[in-house]
């Protein structure tokens, strides 16, 4: 209910109590003959008690009115702020988009964007402005992405809004509304998309790089970049795909890169596999080595007891003996003492044999 309406309905309740009051008073003039002074007393205080009471409700409801009325013009106030900060922020930006370079530098970081979303690494997986010489002229595609088998995807970027800035209300959303002006705008916009397919099919980037899929990707940053186009084209789609051009926009471009991510991811899992592999060959080979060093070890060791147990055999004979002798004729004092031969016996291992295949 608005502030004059709430005065109004305060304004009849004060009136009516008023009338109330007076028929009151009425009654009891009229009845002054036969009553009392108290009793007239008494009804001039419930008079009285009434008016202060309605008096201080409507004064509550006067104050309550008084704070809501600021409220809202504060809110009015903020609400107008905001209108205006984003009329000055759309005005920027519709200056920006304005200008055809700042369009394509747009176009250029929302397609690197899309590409670090979808998992792929810069200079690894895919490469931006790549200046490629062929034959007959020089290309710069906006960007290269390497599959996992090698081949190449040229992806070109394109932002075509001077349809849709040259619109009164500068609002894509319009061209839903019926009527010659909207679509108007919205056949000019097909026929800029339609240009830029005719204008990346004649550059034939495929040809330029080895074993590249025959078609290039042309990305709209924003979704409804191609929806108002085939809204007034439909056949655009049929166009570009006749001519080796696949149209694409955030959401198709980021399935297109998740199904390259997985197929590098891949390939990463089989290199891996391969790499634990040859480590697992070469650890097996060198082991072998090992066990073959052990093996020719022990048989050295062996031959070494063989000829300590002679040597040892020989000493007591020959040299142990003549020392003794001279211990009995009083030369020496201290006896010599004979040194222990050595077992030759070697523990054999009781582990597998290191030629690949398990005992039985």
């Amino acid at each position: 209910m608005s502030i004059e309406g709430i005065a109004i309905v305060l304004v009849a309740a004060l009136a009516g109590a008023l009338i109330a009051a007076f028929a009151m008073h009425s009654v009891g003039t009229k009845r002054a003959v036969d009553a009392e002074p108290s009793g007239r007393s008494v009804e001039s205080e419930l008079v009285a008690a009434s008016l202060t009471e309605l008096a201080r409700r409507v004064d509550t409801v006067a104050k309550g009115q008084a704070d809501s009325q600021m409220q809202l013009s504060e809110q009015l106030r903020a609400v107008a702020d905001g209108n205006a900060a984003l009329l000055r922020d759309t005005s920027r930006l519709a200056e920006a988009l304005n200008h055809t370079g700042q369009r394509g530098r747009w176009g250029e970081v929302q397609l690197r964007r899309i590409v670090e979303v979808a998992g792929l690494t810069r200079g690894v997986h895919f490469t931006e402005q790549l200046r490629v010489v062929g034959e007959d002229s020089t290309i710069k595609p906006d960007m290269v992405v390497t599959l996992s088998d090698d081949r190449s995807i040229v992806i070109d970027a394109k932002v075509p809004l001077d349809a849709l800035l040259s619109q009164p209300s500068g609002a894509p959303e319009s061209f839903a509304s019926s009527g010659p002006s909207a679509a108007e705008v919205a056949a000019r916009h097909a026929s800029a998309v339609g240009a830029h397919i005719d204008q990346l099919a004649s550059k034939g980037y495929w040809r330029q790089f080895t074993n590249a899929p025959e078609f290039v990707v042309l990305f709209l940053p924003a979704e409804s970049l191609l929806g108002q186009a085939l809204s007034s084209d439909p056949g655009l789609l049929e166009r570009a795909f006749s001519r080796n051009v696949v149209l694409a926009t955030p959401t198709t471009l980021l399935a297109l890169l998740r199904t390259i991510s997985l197929g590098w991811r891949d390939r990463d899992i089989a290199e891996n596999a391969a790499a634990i592999h040859e480590s697992g060959r070469e650890l097996h080979d060198r082991l072998r080595a090992m066990t073959g060093h052990l093996v020719k070890l022990g048989s050295s060791l062996g031959a070494a007891a063989d000829n300590y147990n002679k040597l040892v055999g020989s000493y007591e004979a020959r040299v142990l003996v003549s020392a003794r002798r001279m211990a009995d004729l009083g030369v020496a004092q201290d006896p010599i003492e004979s040194p222990q031969q050595v077992d030759r016996l070697i523990r054999q291992s009781s582990g597998v044999a290191l030629t690949g295949t398990q005992p039985q």
